[in-house]
Order: structure tokens, then sequence, then C-alpha cells
């Protein structure tokens, strides 16, 4: 970042981000929001992602200086509103060439050179962040003024961008805490009415493009991909790892909590436990993976053939990659070379972890879905699809919704719903039908049944051609 620093600190035994100005003062605006995210019980993960996007937001709005100083509330807006532009779009800006007339290009350029930005595909949780840390700053503003009201500051000023021009040269405040009374009063004029009649700015919204219907071939790993993708692992600790996903369908973060001894080599079982009944656990918040979100059934359910190839994986990272003795007992770690060789791997970043996996993508050349890329989460659904329509039963192909339920773990029907939903393929086999009941003259209706079984069967054995 160029304007602040990044640290860490623990609220509630959550360790959070934090940012340090260049003066070495915290941010109390973000450490505010930081302390909000927490006490609301957010998710670990989602504290981390809101946290680091607001990070960049304030980055941005300091680099455009509005940031804790005095503007009107229109530039103030007006920045504020073209955050998403300039980050969708930073690599053009950067490169556009200079024009008088083009008054965004000639503040928004300057600042997209300066922070190195790069145009970034805008998701869903970087406009709640931002919308949210907005929302919050009106009850920041109140803190600081109450604070600053005990320190002697008792007339300020309706409209909070005059605070910050009051607040300068006060001296009976401290010069932290006319930083950040100059700080919360700058975000929450965005929100807050003004005394002279502004209307209240729309949230920041998403593109158009980026609120596109759902693709659902972004949901799902293609299951044809997944043999191409195991071979490209570079290590047999990320095969296993992909291998635990797609053929147990577990999260992440509980693939992350997996310890040796939740694992039965001579049996084959493996176990998902809620880490909160882990009496064997460090009491080090740092140690703790991300919070368990919550799993029906323990025992984990793996499909063959993924489920030797798991563990002859498991048993080559064990044997060969593996650091016994780090007085942790989480199956996965980092086995990068250095002095962090050993330490759980949930301590990476999720970054961190893509990496390999976005790497074998590219090698194995298994393209992305529509205008994103496959996530570790995919290969949960892809667990969820193939149990729903490919997986060998008596009779056909495919468990009942509440079987998948089960398997997955989940309390909710509903929510199996989502990730266990009726193949394309099966769409496809019916539409195909139709075209050859119109262009053949009359296909007998009582024939679809049979012809869709045609069409899962053949789908099944290339299936299993594939993962075989």
């Amino acid at each position: 970042m160029r304007h602040f620093t990044k640290q860490s600190r623990i609220i509630g035994g959550v360790t959070v981000l934090r940012l340090v100005d260049n003066d070495g003062d915290p941010v109390a605006t973000f450490d505010a929001f930081a302390e909000f995210l927490t006490r609301r019980a957010y998710a670990r993960a989602t504290v981390k992602r809101y946290l680091e996007v607001v990070a960049a937001f304030l980055d941005y709005l300091t680099e455009a200086r509005v940031f804790g100083v005095a503007v009107p509330a229109h530039e103030l807006n007006r920045v504020v509103e073209s955050y998403l532009q300039v980050i969708g779009r930073a690599t053009q800006i950067r490169t556009a060439e200079n024009s008088q007339s083009d008054s965004f290009l000639q503040w928004a350029k300057p600042v997209a050179e300066a922070l190195d930005l790069h145009s970034v595909r805008i998701a869903a949780n970087t406009v709640a962040a931002v919308n949210l840390f907005l929302r919050q700053s009106n009850l920041v503003l109140q803190a600081e003024l109450d604070r600053a009201a005990a320190a002697g500051f008792t007339s300020p000023p309706p409209d909070p961008s005059g605070v910050i021009r009051v607040v300068s040269g006060h001296a009976l405040l401290t010069a932290s805490q006319r930083k950040a009374l100059k700080q919360s009063s700058m975000l929450a004029n965005v929100i807050r009415l003004h005394p002279e009649g502004l209307q209240r700015p729309r949230n920041l919204t998403l593109p158009r493009d980026a609120r596109a219907q759902l693709d659902e071939a972004g949901l799902d790993f293609p299951l044809d991909g997944l043999a191409p993708l195991f071979a490209s692992a570079r290590s047999h600790r990320d095969r296993a790892l992909w291998l635990l996903l797609a053929g147990g369908g577990i999260r992440t973060s509980e693939a992350m909590a997996l310890k040796l001894d939740h694992i039965d080599p001579k049996a084959r079982a493996l176990f998902v436990e809620d880490p909160a009944f882990d009496r064997s656990r460090p009491d080090e918040p740092s140690h703790r993976p991300e919070r368990f979100k919550g799993r029906a059934v323990a025992e984990v359910y793996l499909f063959e053939p993924l489920k030797t190839r798991f563990f002859e994986a498991l048993t080559a990272y064990l044997l060969g990659e593996y650091v016994p003795g780090c007085g942790h007992g989480y199956l996965f770690q980092d086995i990068r070379p250095g002095t962090n060789r050993g330490r759980p791997m949930h301590l990476l970043t999720d970054t961190a972890r893509l990496k390999a996996f976005h790497a074998a993508l590219r090698r194995a050349e298994i393209p992305g879905p529509r205008k994103s890329r496959w996530g570790l989460h995919s290969l949960r659904h892809a667990y969820g699809v193939y149990m729903l329509n490919y997986i060998p039963v008596p009779g056909g192909y495919g468990l009942q919704l509440n079987e998948v339920q089960r398997l997955m773990g989940h309390r909710n029907r509903a929510t199996t719903a989502h990730y266990a939903r009726p193949d394309r393929v099966i769409l496809a086999a019916k539409l195909a039908w139709a075209d050859e009941y119109v262009v053949g003259g009359g296909m007998d209706v009582a024939a679809l049944p049979s012809f869709v079984v045609r069409r899962l069967r053949h789908e099944a054995d290339r299936l299993d051609q594939a993962l075989s």
C-alpha cells in the first residue's frame, strides 16, 4: 500500500488487519470497522476479505486527496462514486492518452498510476464491504465527537465537513484526536444529509455486466476436468487436498481443520469434527482455523475412484512432504521451504492456497467459467452434482436430494438444492429429445425416460473413464 502500513491485532481472539498511517498512528475508522465486524460475529474469512477491501479503498481515497481533509461535498461524493470505475478500468485508464477535455482522466490517471492499479473484476463482496464501511462511519463520527467533547471541543458544527476545518487548529485536542475526527467526518459526509440540501448519494452498485444472470456453468467444476487437474498438481499435498474436496465434498475450511487423528487409514475413513470440541487444539488464536460453519454428519463419504486416489496421494504426502513434530497436529501444512515450513496450511492466505490451484488449471488447459475463474469451492459443487446425477445406484444413477444433503453435511435441504442441482446434461438430453421428436415426425412420449437414461449412461461411462 502507498499510504498505510498493514499490521495485525487481536480482537476477541480473532486476528484482524490494522492500518497505520505514515505518522505511525492507527486509522481510527478502520479499527472501529474491524471491531464492528468481529462484534457481529462475521465469519473470519468475511472479516479478512472486508478489511482488505476497505484498506484498498482508503488508500485510494488518500491518494485522491479526500480522506481526512476539507473538500467540497460534491468532490468527495464524486471520488467515492468513481471508485468502482477506477478499479474496474484501471489498466485502460493508465494507458489512455492524456486529454485536457477529459476531467475524469485528469485526476483518475495519476491516482491509478501512483497506486499501481490494474483492472480487476468487481465482486459483489467488494461493493458490500465498502457500503457497510460507509454506513458505519456515522457511528464512528459520533464516538469521535463524544471523545472530543470530553477533551474540551464543545461546539461541533452541524455540517460534518465543517468539523475538519474547525479541529485542524484546535489546541485542546491531541494530534491523533484531530486526525481521527477529520477522517471520520469525511466518511460520514458521504452518507449524511447535508444541511444545505445535498441529497443522500446512492450506495455503490455493481456494474450492469457484473450483475448479469447467474451462469450455472460457473458453480461446479467440470467433472471431466478433474483427472487433468489432479495430474497437473505439483505436490502430493495439493493433489490430496483437491481429491478430498472433489471426492468428499467438504468445505476448504473443514479440510484445513482436519488433523491426523481424524483419519483412519486402515478403514479408509475420514471424519470432520467441530473444532469447538477439539480439546487438543492449541490455545493460541493464530493456530485456530476458520469458524466451523456447521456440519450435521461427521463422517465423510468419498466416492470411488477418487477415494482410492485420495489415500494414495495422502500416503505419498505423509511420507515425502509432511513435517512431523510441529506441535499442532493439522493434516495440511505449509510445505514451502523456509522458516514457516510445517505451519498449519490454514494460516496461508486465500491467494496463496489458490496460487497452486490456478497454476495447475493453466498447465492442464482447463478453461474457466464465463467471466471468472474456478475456485476451490467449485470442487464441492462438483461433488453435489455428481451425487445427485451420476453416481451409480440400483436402477439408474443419482441419489435423492435428502441423501445428498446428509452426505454434504447440510442442516437445510434448501442449501443442498443450491449445490446439488440437476446437471445441465439432463437438460441437454431433454432438449435433444425434443429436436428428434419434431424432426423425426413424432417420437413416442413414453420414450423420454429411456432416452434420458441412455444419455446419462453415456455421460456416466465417459466420466468413469476420465476419472479412472
